[in-house]
């Protein structure tokens, strides 16, 4: 039984089909698609260094995202990009479930299969990829940071 606290968040959030997290809709939309313009860049990266590997479409990423987002109060953009991949990247580990999870545009018409023929084992390649070169580029940052401030005293 939810406490008084509980029924109020319950009654005050909008919570979209299959039990996707909740998501606050006056500021959520503007991270949304920040989010979505950073992984498409992400996407662009890839393609350059992966010219094999077959990556989403802007409308795939879209819903992937759009399945998968939750609000990151007070966290940079890279880490609200990793969780986003992170969750991706879990949610397309194996086959079972993944239909319940990805949704179109509608909210409502499973993701996979698609008229792209871009599959959960492509979205988990992609996500893996786009996950771990994100991590490498901020590890970049972080030593190349370092390294300008250990030598300009």
């Amino acid at each position: 039984m939810p406490t008084a606290l509980e029924e109020v968040q319950l009654a005050t959030q909008h919570t979209s089909y299959s039990n996707r997290l909740p998501s606050n809709i006056a500021n959520s939309n503007l991270d949304k698609k920040k989010i979505i313009k950073i992984v498409r860049h992400l996407r662009d990266d890839l393609s350059r260094i992966f010219p094999n590997e077959l990556m989403p479409s802007s409308w795939i990423i879209r819903c992937l995202i759009e399945s998968c987002y939750t609000e990151s109060h007070g966290l940079s953009w890279q880490a609200s990009v990793l969780h986003i991949l992170r969750s991706v990247s879990e949610n397309t580990a194996s086959r079972y479930g993944v239909n319940t999870v990805f949704f179109q545009e509608d909210g409502v018409t499973p993701l996979f299969p698609n008229k792209e023929d871009f599959s959960p084992s492509h979205a988990h390649t992609f996500a893996n990829l786009a996950h771990k070169y994100l991590k490498l580029q901020q590890q970049n940052q972080d030593i190349t940071k370092y390294l300008y401030q250990t030598s300009n005293p």
